[in-house]
């Protein structure tokens, strides 16, 4: 199919301003810092080697066949927006992209080695801040199933160290509705020792911070990480420990609703997909609950 040129008016056309009027509108509609973030560098990758309005050929560089398709997803949504927004300005009379559909995702989790897990957080280097934090952060997630991206947002504030809690307000969440979520003592004991070496002088209000007191980003986590991965030889990123969290929730007995709940999953259906475990899996669960036991002897009585 032949996709039609963009049709543009005579006045002049400003990247930088237009990008920015997108930003901005986006941020007026309550979207998180982290998808902002995520809106500018690809619509920075669209003007890349132009001052005017991206063509079909550099939408089509942007949108590769060959790049993942959540990473597909996420530009796409971002260039339809924008389109958009230049037709109400009057830069453009169609969007470019009202034909373009999004991939669909399949959605697999991995099946997780204990011992790799171990093994990858004992080859993390806590004798240093940083080093520490990155422990505590993947014992966080692997506590609480947070997201990466809510994790690095949440302040000392959120976290009630008495009632054992941690509040997420839809500020940080992906899906902008709060929740709270239980965490561990070991996890707040770990957390309390971080907060011994942060210096004075930072004034650092966030739970998980940078070695001078700054907010962290899920890129340098995830590239401090990857680090690790590379000297364990074990792949794991921070999204991981948030699937690794649910499936062994799930496999140590916890139930499906408690589970969306903490994960903040708005459908059902994304939390089942943790449910569908293996059949070694339900072969000990099965045994786990023994539901003939309520009703029959395990012993029979011997044929005569």
């Amino acid at each position: 199919m032949r996709l039609r040129n963009i049709n543009t008016k005579k006045f002049e056309y400003n990247k930088d301003e237009m990008i920015n009027e997108f930003l901005l509108l986006q941020e007026q509609k309550g979207v998180v810092k982290n998808t902002l973030r995520t809106h500018r560098s690809a619509l920075l990758a669209l003007h890349d080697g132009c001052e005017g309005i991206p063509n079909i050929q550099q939408i089509r560089k942007c949108l590769s066949p060959t790049i993942g398709n959540s990473y597909y997803n996420k530009r796409l949504s971002t260039y339809k927006r924008y389109f958009d927004m230049l037709i109400s300005f009057g830069h453009i009379l169609h969007n470019p992209l009202d034909t373009w559909h999004y991939r669909k995702i399949s959605f697999n989790v991995k099946n997780y080695e204990e011992c790799n897990i171990k093994k990858f957080l004992s080859v993390i280097d806590t004798s240093t801040f940083a080093g520490l934090r990155d422990y505590i952060m993947c014992l966080f997630i692997l506590d609480t199933g947070i997201r990466p991206s809510e994790v690095v947002q949440i302040t000392k504030n959120n976290v009630n160290m008495v009632t054992q809690q941690v509040y997420l307000s839809g500020e940080i969440t992906k899906t902008r509705t709060p929740r709270t979520v239980p965490i561990s003592e070991y996890v707040l004991k770990q957390i309390r020792q971080l907060n011994t070496y942060e210096l004075e002088e930072w004034n650092n209000p966030y739970l998980f911070c940078t070695s001078e007191g700054c907010q962290l980003t899920t890129t340098s986590f995830r590239h401090n990480l990857h680090k690790v991965a590379l000297k364990s030889g074990i792949d794991l990123t921070p999204y991981d420990f948030r699937h690794i969290f649910a499936t062994t929730y799930i496999r140590n007995g916890g139930d499906a609703f408690t589970l969306q709940r903490i994960m903040g999953h708005t459908k059902p259906s994304m939390t089942m997909v943790y449910v569908n475990l293996n059949s070694g899996d339900l072969n000990t669960a099965h045994k786990r609950v023994n539901v003939l036991g309520n009703f029959v002897s395990h012993k029979l009585s011997k044929i005569k």
